[in-house]
């Protein structure tokens, strides 16, 4: 079975080949690998989205958790099913809670996510698995993603609608999954799908 990172090498070798880019065909083709499983991940997203009648949310949702997610990174589970699974669930679980926002989005409730995301952004190292900061960059990232989401917080407070919700939700989702516990529990999860994975398959070749 052709993997998703199969495809991606095949593409950018020829693309490099084409352009002279071979020193950085290993960069090339994890760009083009990040772009095939984004295109797949929004499809089935807003395909799922559009059958329970929340397509405008899940937009607003990936547009702001994506936007946060080339800031502050975001963790990975191993395997492209995994990675889509884990993106259809927070997409989904944003755009419920976007949906169902007028029944629990109180000001208190806004301004206590909003302090959640501060200190989670404060404390919680990156997560960008592309490249390296300095101490000055990571700062600067940091104090960015918390304007963001402060920005995002008051056009909910002053403008409350499905799009100023639906980034303000998104935004906090992608802040919580950098947090020390998201990225364990993260891993665990990676950890007990490979195993069960393993014992699948010893079952399969007794």
């Amino acid at each position: 079975m052709v993997t998703i990172a199969e495809i991606a090498d095949r593409i950018g070798e020829h693309i490099c080949q084409q352009a002279g880019l071979h020193e950085n065909q290993n960069k090339v083709c994890f760009g083009i690998e990040i772009l095939l499983i984004m295109s797949i991940t929004a499809f089935v997203s807003l395909a799922i989205a559009m059958i329970f009648g929340l397509f405008f949310e899940t937009i607003a949702i990936m547009v702001a958790a994506l936007g946060m997610k080339f800031i502050i990174g975001s963790p990975h589970l191993s395997g492209f099913s995994r990675c889509l699974i884990y993106c259809i669930c927070l997409s989904m679980t944003g755009a419920l809670l976007t949906h169902t926002a007028d029944a629990w989005l109180s000001v208190p409730i806004i301004f206590f996510i909003l302090g959640t995301d501060w200190i989670v952004l404060s404390v919680s190292p990156l997560l960008l698995s592309y490249r390296t900061l300095e101490k000055p960059q990571i700062l600067s990232r940091k104090i960015l993603a918390g304007s963001l989401i402060g920005v995002t917080a008051l056009l909910v407070l002053v403008a409350k609608n499905l799009w100023t919700t639906g980034f303000f939700i998104g935004s906090t989702i992608a802040a919580i999954t950098i947090s020390t516990v998201h990225v364990r529990l993260i891993r665990w999860i990676d950890d007990l799908t490979k195993c069960n994975k393993s014992l699948i398959n010893e079952k399969g070749g007794e």
